[in-house]
């Protein structure tokens, strides 16, 4: 295969991405096995989050493709400029699914751990498909990363009969890791808006009355902010009570930590909502702040867990393969593509 297109293949599959599903992943597996985990365990889970990354995004440009095509802000896409086809995203999906379901059965023989990534697969098979026809669709997409992160401790389970307490641990990362992409998805779906109100998709936001007058003018209702917010709530009230079910109290300094990191997410959330004017590479950039801030809190809550070693990891890891990958594909550093 040619570099050039080995590059676009990478880019449709949006590859640096996989760093953040690889710390959800991880992040399931430190919450049962904490500081025990094993560097073949990680590079399992690296493998399955790069695979999961390339097919999903893949799938779901093939999903889009017809309504991207109708925009200008799309044109970098590789099927919308065809650097890459339709035949090469397809091959690429065909190949991800099988190779993800081969590693994990086996490296873990469990039939669990089968049954819980075919209904992430499902589930973000069909978040794809529906993403401009349903709204709250964006549940979906939620379910299928969260079963990824109950996967991640699945695979690194030395027995079914784990502890109750690490399994409600792993529970309270798999809902907060829930909770926290509806709140990414759905507000990263506003630098969409739109094309979608052009060609009459249902998402959220539209379904929500998100609107972008002639003039460019974005409003965004009052009844997503407040959906938005809610969620936003519900996750740090999780976080906040998890000792009370897992048994393991924080320190002052990680209270510290999640006071003023909660803090910072809310004002970056509801900074992200502030947007008078429709700019589709702003909303993006605010929306990935915000997540990026969002996702320093399930590190700080592993830290009696996983350690400090392990909580940098998680953070140090997933932004610097985003990071580089961008430089290589993209030229740009920190900055997200035009195509995102």
């Amino acid at each position: 295969m040619r570099p050039y297109r080995l590059l676009e293949l990478l880019k449709l599959g949006r590859i640096e991405f996989a760093g953040f599903l690889f710390g959800v992943m991880v992040s399931g597996a430190l919450s049962l096995r904490g500081r025990a985990l094993q560097a073949t365990d990680v590079i399992v889970l690296l493998a399955i989050a790069l695979l999961t990354t390339l097919w999903s995004f893949a799938h779901n440009d093939v999903c889009d493709v017809v309504i991207d095509r109708q925009s200008a802000e799309l044109s970098s896409r590789p099927l919308v400029s065809r650097t890459a086809s339709l035949k090469s995203a397809w091959l690429m999906i065909i190949f991800c699914i099988p190779a993800n379901f081969v590693m994990t059965t086996l490296y873990r023989n469990g039939t669990w751990s089968v049954l819980v990534l075919l209904a992430s697969v499902i589930l973000g098979g069909l978040y794809n498909r529906l993403s401009k026809r349903l709204p709250g669709s964006d549940i979906l997409f939620a379910a299928s990363t969260a079963l990824l992160c109950f996967l991640g401790a699945l695979l690194v389970a030395d027995t079914p009969q784990a502890p109750g307490l690490a399994w409600n641990m792993v529970w309270t990362v798999v809902i907060i890791q829930f909770l926290d992409h509806i709140i990414f998805n759905a507000g990263a779906t506003l630098k969409d808006v739109k094309n979608d109100s052009a060609f009459s998709a249902i998402t959220m936001a539209t379904f929500s009355g998100v609107t972008v007058e002639e003039d460019d003018q974005l409003c965004i209702s009052g009844r997503f902010r407040g959906c938005i917010i809610l969620l936003k709530l519900l996750s740090l009230s999780v976080l906040f009570v998890s000792p009370f079910w897992t048994g393991i109290r924080f320190s002052s300094l990680q209270v510290l930590l999640l006071v003023i990191v909660a803090a910072a997410s809310i004002y970056l959330t509801i900074d992200a909502m502030k947007l008078k004017v429709f700019d589709r590479e702003e909303i993006g950039r605010r929306w990935v702040k915000q997540e990026a801030m969002g996702k320093l809190l399930v590190p700080f809550l592993l830290i009696g867990t996983a350690g400090w070693k392990w909580a940098l990891f998680l953070i140090v890891v997933p932004l610097g393969w985003f990071l580089l990958c961008n430089v290589v594909l993209y030229r740009r550093g920190a900055s997200l593509q035009k195509g995102f």
